[in-house]
């Protein structure tokens, strides 16, 4: 696409186990799959909410910015999704010499929304880092009982391990890539360390959370 109609980010956001983007008209867009992307960096948004006139923040937002030869995007999900778990899972296992495609899918388990999504590539799925039998140095999830008697899961040790590992390892290896694109319309090596914010960006209540 020529530099010309090359205006601006596009945004996409994982709910339904489809990537969502919205266009400057108001119509929606859904795709599968990113193909053949180079990760270029990751920030982080607080979604806030007006309650009884009061502003509050009701939950973050991880941004994985994103490049082709053409367009420079924005894939963003809860940073407690599943969604983002599986960035978590296998962002230990990319080269950063290769470009990932990225697929998302959800199916229906007992009447439950079960979302996924697949890093992968030269056309072979990543694998995960941490499993059940294999946690290495990953916190385990911390467990109590609710109101109703039923286990209740908090992985919020999880989210402050992973957020550690993007800042002390991920965005340091990231810094020491040259640029994929370095004639590109809307990326010139430095992708800002602040959430990226557009009219375009949905905060939909509807995004998929994993409980």
């Amino acid at each position: 696409m020529p530099a010309e109609f090359q205006r601006q980010k596009r945004y996409l956001s994982l709910n339904d186990g489809l990537m969502k983007e919205r266009t400057q008209e108001g119509s929606e867009l859904r795709h599968n799959s990113l193909y053949n992307v180079w990760l270029v960096g990751v920030t982080y948004r607080n979604v806030e909410r007006e309650e009884n006139g009061v502003r509050k923040v009701k939950g973050e937002i991880i941004q994985l910015h994103l490049l082709d030869s053409v367009d420079y995007w924005i894939l963003e999900t809860w940073s407690n999704s599943a969604y983002a778990r599986a960035f978590y899972q296998t962002m230990q296992n990319i080269y950063f010499d290769l470009p990932l495609t990225f697929t998302t899918r959800q199916k229906i388990e007992n009447g439950r929304k079960k979302p996924a999504m697949f890093v992968s590539q030269d056309g072979l799925a990543l694998k995960w880092c941490y499993t059940k039998d294999n946690m290495q140095d990953c916190p385990p999830l911390t467990t109590s009982t609710g109101r109703d008697g039923g286990v209740v899961y908090d992985d919020t040790l999880q989210q402050i391990f992973f957020a550690g590992k993007i800042e002390d390892w991920l965005l340091p290896c990231l810094s020491k890539q040259a640029n994929p694109f370095p004639n590109h319309p809307l990326y010139l090596g430095e992708f800002g360390k602040g959430g990226a914010v557009s009219n375009l960006v949905h905060n939909g209540e509807g995004d998929d959370l994993p409980f």
